[in-house]
């Protein structure tokens, strides 16, 4: 049994009330969106993909200190966390909400749909994997990193076309089979970059994008429960190996392929299925996925000092539009240095912190910029996803690209506002690049097919 000290009452009693209000927005988004789409694919799952990132970040925690056994280091600072979550989840759910309603967005699916170009979705799929396996550590020309991510994510592109094309024609295998092509994008990041996170990201928007084209609420209840327990596995198991993994990959000379495949293989062929009466598994969650802790922290700093970002993050934000080939001087700070900077914390240098965008809304005007920055961020993916889909249903391939190139960077949940900005402007220049010399030569051959709209 494990033995960490038990919570406080009232601090138990808190975290339960503001769980049950998290699940129960939770739970709404994804029946609103389910019932939306019974009787038509009318989304991609950004949204959904978000909330699920979302929990990854904020939600999962909550849930082992509700346990009787349990209690974490900093219970405070994750309780205030949680509470300032919860102000983004209200206004998420808000933002998701009221924007379609006022932009008179349509949650039905039109009439017809066709099908994809084998020929471009292999293509998408080998420069998406190109950049994912061979260009993910180019980091030596200035801005030119999130162009190389913007590349990586045109195999999630890919991989949710092929799913696209085997949906037209009612081929539920091909689908399945697309789908679990999505587990490439874990094991190649942790191989490459030594990160999982990045990779669990675009599987997750694979993943959801093939259960918001089911039809069936019991097969997504099944598939959602049992892939989180799988996936909170796949996080312990890589937990307790992480340091020795990381030691491989960065190694100053290089290892070879074959040695990071065998360390992996070597981690994963010990198995350890998630318990909640494990001490190491508990402190796993509690240690790398408990954003909430340094969002406690940041209101207790700023609170006590009354040092503000006042906007500036969000300026700098903007200027992330402007790649630093062109501004080599462009004021920045990391995303480390930016958590540093409003917990009064400080990070070993090969500690990789991410100030995320509660803690950042949080440290420029308070609760208010919470509501209202989650508020927009729904919003704006609820558009998204509207768009894709009608892209998607007419054909419209470059738009489709370009729209979700710029949706997934916005996934980015624990990442600072500038990451997102310059992760949307890489997805921005990629998507074009795309479209003019991949899509556009592959739709011309398509067209020469004079392919058969497929009813639905």
């Amino acid at each position: 049994m494990p033995t960490k000290p038990v919570c406080d009452d009232d601090l138990h009693s808190e975290m339960l009330r503001l769980f049950i209000i998290g699940c129960v927005l939770s739970l709404f988004i994804v029946l609103k969106l389910f019932r939306s789409s019974r009787k038509g694919p009318t989304h991609v799952g950004l949204q959904l993909t978000y909330l699920g990132v979302f929990w990854m970040n904020h939600w999962a925690v909550p849930v082992i200190y509700l346990l009787p056994w349990y209690c974490g280091e900093q219970p405070t600072f994750t309780l205030l966390g949680v509470r300032q979550s919860l102000y983004g989840l209200i206004g998420y759910t808000a933002g998701l909400t009221v924007i379609p309603i006022l932009f008179k967005l349509r949650a039905r699916a039109l009439p017809s749909i066709t099908g994809v170009p084998a020929n471009l979705r292999y293509s998408m799929l080998s420069i998406g994997l190109f950049f994912q396996i061979v260009l993910a550590r180019v980091s030596f020309i200035p801005g030119f990193q999130w162009v190389v991510g913007a590349g990586r994510s045109l195999a999630v592109v890919a991989v949710i076309l092929g799913i696209w094309n085997a949906v037209c024609k009612r081929d539920q295998r091909s689908a399945l089979k697309w789908m679990l092509a999505g587990v490439i994008f874990p094991i190649s990041s942790v191989m490459t970059v030594g990160f999982l996170n990045y990779g669990i990201i675009m599987m997750l928007s694979v993943v959801i994008f093939w259960l918001a084209q089911q039809k069936n609420l019991f097969r997504l209840v099944i598939f959602g429960a049992l892939g989180s327990y799988l996936l909170v596995s796949v996080y312990v198991t890589y937990m307790r190996d992480r340091n020795d993994i990381r030691q491989t990959i960065w190694r100053k000379k290089n290892t070879d392929a074959f040695q990071r495949v065998t360390k992996i293989i070597g981690t994963f062929s010990n198995f350890e299925l998630f318990s909640l009466y494990n001490d190491s598994h508990l402190e796993a969650v509690d240690g790398r996925l408990n954003q909430n802790w340094l969002v406690g922290a940041a209101v207790v700093h700023s609170e006590s000092t009354q040092e503000w970002a006042a906007g500036e993050t969000l300026i700098d934000a903007a200027l992330g539009f402007i790649p630093r080939i062109l501004w080599p001087d462009k004021p920045a700070a990391g995303s480390g240095d930016l958590v540093s900077k409003y917990t009064g914390i400080d990070f070993d240098s090969s500690t990789s912190v991410g100030i995320g965008q509660v803690m950042e809304f949080y440290v420029n005007f308070g609760p208010p910029l919470v509501f209202i920055g989650f508020f927009v961020w729904g919003g704006v993916l609820a558009w998204l996803d509207n768009r894709c889909v009608r892209c998607l249903n007419t054909g419209d391939i470059e738009k489709f690209t370009t729209l979700l190139l710029i949706g997934l960077p916005m996934l980015n949940l624990g990442g600072s506002l500038l990451e997102v900005v310059a992760g949307v402007a890489g997805g921005v220049v990629m998507a074009n690049i795309c479209n003019k010399a991949v899509i556009a030569q592959a739709k011309r051959r398509w067209h020469r097919r004079k392919p058969v709209p497929v009813q639905v």
